[in-house]
């Protein structure tokens, strides 16, 4: 079992959303990619926003899950770096491949993000959920 300082440290980390810097080597040199959490209303407004586009309606699940992404990557990725200098990322018009593998970078730390805090904080939440269960048991029955 972890120490306290150990689980507070967990849930400064979940409340403050530090960011996190990515470096890639390239043959160009080296690239950096700051990253940070999304907040739960930053997440909401991605999905409003790719909901506005026009097409959207039309589009499947998966497709649609994938523009939601798109929008909530403009939000995680906080700047980029290469060899040390700040870039602009141009939305808009940029280079559609590159575009697409920070959208698709941004993607994967966000969902492995996402598994490590769940699997992290599982183990604190187990009591309260069977604690849950019992009442609510306790609560059918009495009725």
């Amino acid at each position: 079992m972890s120490t306290q300082e150990e689980r507070l440290n967990l849930v400064k980390e979940i409340l403050e959303r530090p960011t996190e810097t990515v470096k890639l080597e390239t043959e160009q040199g080296v690239i950096e990619v700051v990253l940070r959490y999304p907040a739960n209303k930053e997440r909401i407004e991605a999905m409003l926003e790719a909901s506005k586009l026009p097409e959207y309606k039309e589009l499947s699940e998966l497709e649609k899950t994938s523009i939601q992404m798109e929008f909530l990557a403009k939000r995680i990725i906080q700047s980029i770096r290469i060899n040390g200098e700040e870039k602009q990322i141009d939305w808009e018009n940029g280079n559609a491949v590159i575009l697409e593998q920070l959208v698709t970078l941004a993607s994967s730390w966000y969902q492995a993000k996402r598994a490590y805090w769940a699997k992290q904080i599982q183990p604190y939440l187990l009591p309260f959920l069977q604690q849950t269960r019992e009442l609510l048991q306790l609560s059918s029955t009495t009725f």
